[in-house]
């Protein structure tokens, strides 16, 4: 999240990057490569129960899919995010 955490205190301030978190993030999983929206899944049930892409992470920035086996480019946007990134 590359976010800055300042900490103040009698000994003086300090500030760290941190992993941030992104409530309300927009998160869309493409197939590597590729702006083809892959299939996911909201469990491993039998069969899977499908999950909506794009979908929203949590109020605490957590998000999950169950994805078949493969390559998957992951980008995040929105929630704050003020440049999408895609890992």
């Amino acid at each position: 999240g590359n976010t800055t955490l300042t900490i103040a205190g009698a000994a003086g301030t300090i500030a760290r990057k941190v992993t941030g978190s992104f409530p309300s993030a927009t998160i869309t999983i493409y197939i590597a490569g590729t702006l083809d929206l892959a299939t996911i899944y909201s469990d491993d049930g039998s069969p899977p129960t499908a999950k909506a892409n794009p979908f929203t992470s949590g109020s605490d920035g957590t998000w999950f899919a169950y994805v078949p086996d493969g390559r998957y480019d992951v980008k995040f946007s929105g929630g704050g995010i003020t440049s999408p990134f895609t890992i």
